[in-house]
């Protein structure tokens, strides 16, 4: 694979979207034999509401929540 392919396929399924690689497209010929025509580098899929409450309330969502005891962010 790829090094870019692998680079967004991290940073996709770092953002919560479901991911194939190298992902074949084949079609059936006119003998009925199946082949390989191309393949797609990278498949992506979010499916709706896996990530809710982030934008509006990040306390709200557990992705986003800090463990007590840890500092604040000095930025």
């Amino acid at each position: 694979m790829d090094v870019a392919v692998e680079l967004v396929e991290a940073y996709l399924r770092v953002n919560g979207d479901f991911t194939v690689a190298e992902f074949p497209l084949v079609e059936r010929g006119r003998d009925g034999k199946m082949r390989a025509v191309t393949h797609f580098d990278l498949l992506a899929c979010r499916f709706p509401e896996t990530h809710v409450g982030c934008a509006r309330t990040p306390s709200a969502c557990p992705w986003h929540r800090v463990p007590a005891g840890v500092p604040p962010d000095p930025s």
